[in-house]
């Protein structure tokens, strides 16, 4: 089994802002300590996250909130990950007590001012790791948001880090406020991929797999047909709409898939059904899948309010005043989809994913850094539909870069293919 970890100590506080000693002790986040997390925020916002695990002390989880902004998920908080025990020195500034605190500090161990000896420490992170990789699976990403004691201690502990070359490399701040440490679980060894970096220099490593996507978008439905705005609302397939896909089976039929994930919108998963027929795979629900939320525009005739949606389309497609999705969250959840599926996909691996044509056209953005509405136009002129019913497009994933091999198209391009 192979999971990926990310380990971000916590903002500053107003302890560390005075130099005072914090442990199990407490004091929130100032306002420079608000603003480092919301620098790790911004450079972990493109990393998919299986779990996330806290500190219970409340300068980590408010990081963790402020991490985990748009997300929908909600840390859970492990008591093992608490910051070593200072005794009777927490709270006391740093130079009040110079003389015991550089000899416990050596040591790492504070048992002589009724502290936590290191072994403690080691007992504690044995047990938080026992915990995590129980719920993990293959392929999963963590996140544990704790303190800067109990990193050093981790990084000696279960890393083997030699801390005097670390601290040596980077005298300066070896363990920064919401810094970011990245390390692998895999064949029972843990190993560091990234040490404690400051957020702003952070770059988090890429995935190193080579997995091949085909996307097909949806039958024609009774709001297509109609000419009615569909999102998240959802209508029926039409038999137009039926036979779309069947042809797209057809094509689709010598495909072998490792994987079939679909959106869970009812025209969706039906066009998956009918491509998964005849094969020993069921189709996987992925809420990040589904189309655009259009908010009070769900349903209406499009030619009715032309010149609102035309409005909204000039906004790079921002719904967010009408009750819909904004863009940035609209942005975020496809990076995370994806950044799901990859994780999850075996190295050349053939992955099915049937969704919606907005979608689609977004993709093209986010992933491929297109101007969608720029290629839509080229193949309009070219003769071509730019997102048909029952359409197919190729893409593939290769060492952490997307490229794009099809545009989707009622055809597969055997040489894309």
């Amino acid at each position: 089994m192979k999971v990926v970890f990310y380990y971000v100590r916590h903002g500053q506080t107003r302890f560390n802002e005075k130099g005072r000693m914090q442990g199990v002790c407490d004091s929130p986040l100032t306002q420079q300590g608000i603003k480092q997390a919301e620098s790790a925020q911004q450079a972990l916002r493109d990393v998919y996250f299986d779990h996330v695990y806290s500190s219970p002390s409340g300068r980590c989880l408010s990081t963790a909130k402020i991490i985990l902004k748009g997300r929908k998920m909600e840390p859970v908080v492990l008591s093992s990950l608490h910051e070593v025990d200072f005794g009777r020195l927490e709270g006391s500034r740093v130079t009040s007590h110079p003389d015991e605190i550089k000899s416990c500090l050596e040591k790492q161990d504070y048992t002589s001012v009724n502290g936590e000896s290191k072994y403690s420490v080691y007992e504690r992170i044995d047990a938080s790791l026992s915990t995590i990789l129980s719920d993990c699976k293959d392929g999963d990403h963590v996140l544990l948001v704790s303190h800067g004691g109990f990193e050093m201690s981790f990084m000696e502990h279960a890393l083997h880090v030699n801390l005097d070359e670390l601290f040596s490399a980077n005298a300066h701040d070896p363990i920064p406020n919401a810094g970011i440490m990245c390390f692998v679980y895999e064949d029972d060894t843990f190993t560091m991929l990234l040490p404690p970096t400051k957020a702003q220099s952070f770059i988090a490593p890429k995935e190193e797999k080579n997995i091949h996507f085909y996307y097909v978008n949806h039958g024609q439905t009774r709001f297509n047909q109609y000419n009615r705005m569909q999102g998240v609302s959802d209508s029926p397939l039409t038999e137009r709409g039926m036979h779309e896909i069947q042809r797209c089976a057809e094509l689709l039929k010598d495909t072998h898939f490792d994987a079939i994930y679909t959106s869970p919108l009812m025209r969706s998963l039906d066009t998956a059904m009918m491509i998964a027929h005849d094969r020993n795979i069921t189709p996987i629900l992925c809420k990040g899948l589904q189309e655009i939320d259009y908010g009070m525009f769900e349903g209406i005739v499009r030619d009715s309010w032309l010149k609102e949606i035309q409005e909204h389309r000039t906004k790079h497609d921002d719904w967010s005043d009408v009750g819909g999705e904004s863009r940035e969250a609209f942005e975020l959840r496809v990076k995370h989809t994806f950044a799901k599926i990859v994780c999850a996909s075996k190295d050349q691996s053939t992955i099915l994913i049937v969704g919606h044509s907005e979608y689609y056209k977004r993709l093209l953005e986010i992933l491929f850094g297109l101007q969608a509405e720029e290629e839509m136009t080229k193949l309009r002129e070219e003769g071509k539909q730019p997102h048909p019913y029952g359409g197919i497009a190729r893409f593939d994933y290769v060492d952490g870069k997307w490229s794009l091999k099809q545009y989707m198209s009622s055809q597969i391009d055997e040489k894309s293919a």
